[in-house]
C-alpha cells in the first residue's frame, strides 16, 4: 500500500469519514472493515459471478 494510506491507517484505523468514504485496513476486527478479507470476498464474488451484478 502507498505510504500515505499506511499513515492514515495507523492514525485513524478502520472507519468512515463524514459518512462518505469508507476506509478499510488489514486486521480491522470485522469482515466488512478488514481490507484483506474484503478483497478476498470480492475476488471470490468476481470469480463465481463474473460481471453479473
Amino acid at each position: 500500500m502507498p505510504g500515505d494510506y499506511k499513515q492514515i491507517a495507523e492514525i485513524f484505523g478502520h472507519g468512515a469519514f463524514d459518512g462518505y468514504l469508507q476506509f478499510s485496513v488489514p486486521d480491522a476486527g470485522s469482515a466488512h472493515g478488514d481490507l484483506v478479507r474484503n478483497t478476498e470476498w470480492l475476488s471470490e464474488f468476481a470469480r463465481t459471478r463474473g460481471n453479473s451484478l
